[in-house]
């Protein structure tokens, strides 16, 4: 799983930029719980840095500490709207980019005005904390499917904690999807020039996040679906053929591990799009046509099953965002699809006796399924973490198919008999790829104060200022009731 550089953020006092005084203790609230986020993310930046920090990081505390300060925030931002809190001067909110980190000897912090962007940064960091604390529920529980004398019951209880990590990574893809599809396009309609904008907040990069947490959640739910077969198996290294009684379709497997390649491959593209763009002048109209093109070249079959392998480990890392991110999501896509071809081989061979074309698909796989190592090339300490797995899940999955493709082979030589088509004969037999999870839908939670509030009377505010029924911040809320409102972190670690 990948992990995410946290940012940190400078220091700013809401009282200093605010004309009137009918919210003097709300704005007070509002600052004070922003000072607690970033006395959090300073501490959290203190204590990053070693191999062992996804087990060891507190990423739970920074989301909490987002769900304490977000509610104050938005209903600032309510307030700003209808003028019932007014600037003396738009205030300047200062965030340090993270996945553009590489161009710089340190993340550098970019300094913009006005409160979308501290709406959209804080919504991003949401999102990032949330999938750090998904990967470390995963890396908490270890190869506990390899665990023989591991119980019943705490095999299920591990299996849940999996589940846990999967459902938590769909949250992630909420926040990043309704950063892209909602505040994002919002603050551009807003303002005419977004100079100076990190690539981290563009529509392209929110999306590709978005892509590749479904993808993580995708992957723990094959996980979770083999967990038992695996843990019952006389060999885990080289199991089948023939595949167990019990064991999950081979054919359902091949297809939920070509969705999360297609996720990953739109992911990578995405991201690649903004660094040859060149983020920080992207505009509305070039990052619609941007993600509509990614969305049909991504429904498109290529040619040959080799092109999507090249595709995916020759991605040119731009100077926008982190190679780091780039190389994650190009080795995820190609491992994911090299499974993909695996188990479409181990259907061919256990459903049909079709040796022949297991024999291709399973060569195809081998061949792809490993990347060489000058291709892992991650930055961060985290990251590497990221490199590791990918290396011993790449070891492991080569004697898996290598042993299955011993064993095709010789059934083939010495019994069966069948011809061995070519790679590209077999394009058509590719089956769609199949979703197992969906994007959980992300709603803001409901504000502190002001429009939008339980409590909230002073409607004629509204009226005087023609805005009765288009609160622009309640348009965001989906003019949902307060008291229904989900957020991100809910009931996840209570």
């Amino acid at each position: 799983m990948f992990v995410h550089e946290l940012p940190t953020t400078g220091a700013i006092s809401f009282a200093d930029f605010v004309l009137t005084s009918g919210y003097s203790i709300e704005v007070a609230h509002t600052t004070e719980h922003r000072a607690k986020l970033r006395n959090v993310l300073k501490e959290h930046r203190k204590s990053a840095g070693d191999d062992n920090d996804l087990e060891q990081g507190d990423w739970l505390k920074v989301v909490q500490a987002v769900d304490e300060y977000l509610p104050y925030l938005l209903a600032m931002f309510n307030c700003v709207q209808v003028d019932e809190v007014i600037f003396k001067l738009e205030p300047e909110f200062s965030w340090r980019t993270t996945l553009s980190s590489h161009i710089f000897r340190s993340s550098p912090r970019i300094s913009l005005r006005g409160l979308h962007y501290e709406v959209c940064a804080v919504l991003l960091l949401y999102g990032t904390a949330l999938s750090n604390f998904a990967a470390a529920i995963v890396a908490s529980l270890g190869n506990y499917e390899l665990e023989r004398t591991l119980q019943d019951a705490e095999r299920k209880q591990r299996d849940d904690k999996l589940k846990r990590a999967a459902d938590t990574f769909c949250q992630a893809a909420g926040i990043f999807e309704y950063l892209s599809q909602v505040m994002i396009p919002r603050w551009e309609e807003r303002a005419s020039c977004l100079d100076g904008r990190p690539p981290d907040l563009t529509r392209e990069v929110t999306m590709a996040l978005s892509k590749m947490a479904l993808a993580d959640a995708q992957l723990l739910s094959i996980r979770k679906l083999l967990s038992a077969a695996v843990s019952e198996a006389n060999d885990f290294n080289t199991p089948g053929p023939p595949l167990p009684k019990g064991h999950p379709s081979a054919s359902l497997l091949a297809k939920l591990y070509l969705n999360a390649a297609s996720l990953y491959e739109t992911a990578s593209s995405l991201a690649t799009t903004i660094s040859k763009k060149g983020a920080v002048a992207a505009n509305s109209n070039l990052a619609v046509d941007a993600y509509e093109d990614v969305q049909a070249k991504a429904s498109k079959k290529p040619g040959k099953l080799l092109a999507k392998f090249k595709d995916a480990i020759t991605v040119d890392h731009g100077d926008e965002v982190g190679s780091g991110l780039l190389t994650y999501l190009s080795a995820s896509a190609s491992v994911s699809r090299a499974l993909a071809y695996k188990w479409l081989g181990i259907d061919a061979g256990e459903n049909g006796e079709r040796y022949g074309e297991g024999i291709t698909f399973l060569r195809v796989a081998e061949e792809n399924i490993s990347i060489k190592k000058d291709r892992l090339n991650f930055s961060s300490s985290r990251s590497k973490s990221s490199r590791a797995e990918l290396k011993t899940i790449q070891e492991q999955e080569l004697k898996n198919v290598q042993h299955w493709l011993r064993a095709y082979t010789k059934m083939n030589d010495t019994v069966a008999f069948k011809p061995v088509p070519p790679a590209s004969e077999l394009q058509v037999k590719i089956p769609a790829g199949r979703a197992v999870l969906s994007v959980k839908t992300f709603e803001l939670p409901p504000v502190k104060f002001g429009p939008g509030s339980e409590n909230y009377t002073h409607r004629s505010i509204d009226a005087a200022h023609g805005l009765e029924g288009s609160l622009a911040a309640m348009d965001l809320q989906n003019q949902a009731k307060p008291a229904a409102a989900k957020y991100a972190g809910a009931n996840a670690y209570y």
